[in-house]
């Protein structure tokens, strides 16, 4: 008989009841398996912090024993008993019995304890997943093996030293005497190092006393005279020029300020005989000629080539080198050279052949050395390094122009003569298609009564068939807009550099002074107007400073955020001309005076400012030559005109006024 609707009725609600409870109950379930998971691991960090205090009390404990044992092995031996001394037998059986009764305990107990984490550790594994279990048997096997070991290191640890009373006479350390001690360990060790360091100095001592009995006695019959003083003063250690003085140091210490150098010495360091220059002494040991740069380290007393003696060593540091003075001794009268030491490096080594190759060009044309080109008296090749040696002159502009008048700029006549000079030395170097590529005050010597100004450093000079495209050639003061604009160059460059040094020497500031590439092209522009487009248009850069229109892009700073910004300036016209900014140097006193005199100064100002105007066309085509320029009326003067400049070359010219 098919049941009934009724019947079907209770059937449903029996199921969905027994559903309802069987929901009920397993989120009971959950709930205490969530329970008792937290309060198991709560337990296993409680007993984990048990473990390890238990662990540290007996590490402390066993720490203590070795402390007390060392103390009473030492009270035993200065009593008189011996190593073996352990208090009485009785005492000794005693603690012998009871070490390990305690041992055993602790390890029964620490196994109680894991039996216990694994005993819970099962529990939860039974109530959890398979998931769980595996990783809860992993920390297990990990918790077991972790146990195993530290009771294998328990055991193979060596018994504890018996205990002996702490004796009244013995102290208990305190802190401040753990601090003695460990300052006492440091110094130790610091004279450890000191003795190292002296040990080091006493054998470099000895090398050297041993290498200078190998040296030739100096001469008595060559007189040091002053120079021997000044030579004294610089440091006897570091100097192997002082050979004998160091054979004559042998057993006195090498510091001491107040050992005398005797008289043969001093000559000998003076004439530069107590060197071979075939051996390691001159200058330096074999193994620091040079510094970590590639410099020369040329000391004072160093005999060069067996014939020039270094007098100075810091006369000047560049790039590319650095210049000593010395005397030639195998040339009358010992005059005073400038050598020029090429650093020790390939690239450096082939500029400093084609400088040299460009200065004998230069110099065998200039018979009477007359040209103002700086002289090259010899060159050699020693210790990795080239070396050029050329007349002595007295400083350069840019020391000149800040000592004599402190950059305020130097008189016009002493312009004018120095302009025509170094327009002769231009001329010279352009008859052979040299381009010097770097001409500024640096690079301009003067002789020691300021009469004659002569062009030097040729280390970036160039034949104008070797020339190229380089926006960063020059320094960029004295760079054109034409090689700012990647524009193949020639010798214009220098006439426009010579222009901007003559500007910088009259009025004590050069007249552009660009932060970049960038703001040289808008200075440029500011005074002479707008680059002429056939100029623009051969660069191969010029897009980054023009637009298509050719307007300039000027790269700017924002006022506020500080960041870069372009601004397209359409008017470039000159905001001030080249003959404004020399009047102003010549003053408004001058301008408004009625005196001849100083009116014939104003118009001279007027012809040098011409002369620059013309040295500084935009276009290199249309930009005066060297001789074109020894032909201007600011230069070329009658008779009575050129023996008032010559009267010029006194001191005084420099002076600001």
């Amino acid at each position: 008989m098919a049941p009934g609707h009724g019947e079907k009725k209770r059937a449903r609600d029996r199921d969905e009841s027994s559903d309802s409870q069987d929901k009920d109950r397993k989120r009971k379930r959950d709930k205490a398996d969530q329970k008792e998971k937290k309060l198991g691991s709560s337990q296993k960090e409680k007993d984990r912090g048990d473990r390890k205090g238990d662990a540290r009390k007996d590490d402390d404990r066993k720490g203590g024993k070795r402390e007390s044992e060392d103390r009473r092995k030492e009270i035993a031996r200065s009593q008189g008993h011996g190593y073996g001394y352990g208090g009485s037998q009785d005492d000794q059986d005693r603690r012998k019995s009871k070490r390990p009764a305690a041992e055993g305990d602790q390890r029964g107990d620490r196994e109680n304890r894991e039996r216990g984490d694994d005993r819970r550790s099962d529990n939860r594994d039974r109530r959890g997943g398979d998931s769980k279990g595996d990783h809860r048997d992993e920390r297990r096997g990990d918790r077991r093996d972790r146990d195993r070991s530290r009771r294998s290191a328990d055991d193979s640890r060596p018994p504890v030293s018996e205990e002996m009373p702490s004796s009244p006479l013995q102290k208990p350390q305190n802190w401040r005497e753990a601090v003695e001690e460990a300052d006492e360990d440091l110094r130790a060790d610091s004279d450890d190092e000191e003795a190292a360091v002296m040990k080091k100095l006493e054998e470099s001592r000895k090398r050297r006393a041993a290498m200078a009995k190998q040296v030739k006695p100096a001469s008595n019959g060559q007189e040091g005279g002053d120079d021997a003083e000044a030579l004294v003063g610089t440091s006897i250690v570091n100097s192997a020029a002082a050979a004998d003085v160091v054979g004559e140091m042998d057993g006195k210490d090498m510091f001491d300020t107040e050992f005398d150098i005797s008289a043969d010495a001093a000559k000998a360091l003076t004439s530069g005989k107590a060197r071979d220059s075939n051996s390691g002494l001159a200058g330096a040991s074999t193994d620091d000629w040079d510094d970590d740069e590639g410099y020369y380290l040329a000391q004072i007393g160093e005999l060069l080539e067996d014939r020039f003696l270094v007098q100075d060593v810091v006369c000047g540091k560049g790039v590319f080198s650095n210049v000593v003075k010395a005397k030639d001794q195998k040339t009358a009268g010992e005059p005073v050279v400038a050598i020029k030491i090429i650093r020790s490096n390939d690239m450096m080594k082939k500029a400093a052949e084609k400088e040299v190759q460009i200065l004998q060009t230069l110099n065998n044309a200039d018979h009477g050395y007359k040209r103002h080109i700086v002289r090259l008296i010899e060159t050699f090749y020693y210790r990795k390094h080239i070396f050029l040696v050329f007349e002595c002159m007295a400083e350069d502009l840019r020391v000149a122009l800040k000592k004599f008048t402190k950059n305020k700029g130097m008189s016009l006549p002493a312009v004018k003569a120095y302009t025509k000079q170094l327009l002769i030395g231009v001329r010279h170097m352009h008859k052979f298609k040299i381009v010097h590529a770097d001409l500024k005050p640096d690079n301009i010597l003067i002789s020691a009564d300021t009469n004659v100004v002569k062009l030097c450093d040729f280390g970036t000079a160039v034949e104008q068939k070797d020339t190229g495209i380089t926006p960063y050639l020059m320094s960029r003061f004295y760079r054109p807009s034409e090689v700012i604009l990647g524009c193949e160059y020639g010798i214009a460059v220098d006439i426009w550099a010579l222009s901007c040094t003559l500007i910088e020497i009259f009025t004590g500031k050069t007249p552009f002074q660009g932060k970049t590439n960038n703001d040289m092209l808008k200075r440029i522009m500011d005074m002479k107007g707008k680059l002429p487009k056939n100029v623009i248009k051969k660069g191969a850069v010029w897009k980054q400073h023009f637009d298509d229109n050719l307007d300039f892009k000027f790269v700017d700073k924002d006022s506020m955020t500080g960041e870069e910004i372009i601004r397209i300036i359409t008017d470039n016209t000159a905001k001030k001309e080249l003959k404004d900014y020399i009047l102003d140097r010549v003053g408004p006193d001058k301008q408004k005076s009625k005196e001849r005199e100083d009116q014939q100064y104003v118009k001279k100002a007027l012809h040098f400012a011409d002369l620059m105007d013309k040295m500084l066309a935009l276009d290199p085509e249309k930009r005066i030559t060297a001789d074109d320029a020894l032909k201007h009326h600011f230069v070329e003067d009658s008779k009575s005109t050129k023996l008032c400049c010559i009267s010029c070359f006194c001191f005084f010219v420099f002076f600001f006024f």
